[in-house]
């Protein structure tokens, strides 16, 4: 096709509406989908296209910094911040970046950990 792979990401998006139903049955934005796959290149593509993807949530309240924080990708969660994320925001649950990256890590020495804490980001988990 000659696109690169976020343009034609949102190319489908915004034509066809058909981005959401092929590529994200779970209602993740495109930048969540490159987050996930620790894609930096198609992250940077997202946001010089369209800066607001860093803000956008999915339906349980999950940003670009959330997935990040979680799968340990410290370059996405820069570019995120870089871009004027709030990295202290919560889920729907209540999660912070810090908080997941706590669970996900099982220690206060993980490098993510670190990383969110050098930043001065507070860690604060769901309310039961």
């Amino acid at each position: 096709l000659g696109f690169h792979e976020p343009c034609f990401y949102l190319f489908c998006h915004f034509l066809f509406k058909s981005e959401r139903r092929r590529y994200s049955e779970t209602g993740s934005t495109v930048a969540q989908r490159a987050t996930k796959e620790g894609n930096v290149e198609s992250l940077r593509e997202c946001v010089e296209i369209l800066k607001d993807f860093v803000y956008r949530r999915d339906p349980d309240g999950w940003t670009p910094s959330h997935e990040g924080s979680r799968s340990g990708y410290t370059r996405i969660v820069e570019i995120s911040v870089d871009t004027g994320a709030n990295i202290n925001e919560q889920t729907n649950a209540g999660a912070t970046a810090l908080y997941l990256a706590e669970q996900e890590a099982h220690c206060e020495s993980h490098k993510m950990v670190k990383f969110l804490k050098d930043m001065g980001r507070i860690s604060l988990g769901p309310e039961f």
